[in-house]
């Protein structure tokens, strides 16, 4: 997320409730995408999933579940809260 504002590349950020009244976080990031077969230098993907490993192994009824998908051009994330409410 931090990368996103500080790069100033995204197109879209909502949140809201889902179907079963989950709370969710959606990002379109209009940038130059990436492949999501290769390792990247950096530590932001990684650390997240790392950081949602910890919440969903310390708050075992709830969990968090990190969704991405990128191609040319465009890069989609979902961070959805299921049972936190």
């Amino acid at each position: 997320m931090k990368n996103i504002l500080n790069l100033k590349s995204f197109h879209c950020i909502s949140t809201g409730t889902n179907y079963y009244d989950e709370p969710f976080i959606f990002i379109i990031d209009n940038g130059k995408g990436f492949d999501m077969s290769q390792s990247g230098n950096g530590l932001g993907l990684t650390l997240t999933k790392n950081r949602i490993a910890l919440l969903n192994s310390i708050y075992k009824g709830s969990s968090i579940t990190l969704e991405i998908k990128s191609e040319p051009l465009s890069t989609t994330v979902t961070v959805t809260l299921s049972q936190w409410l």
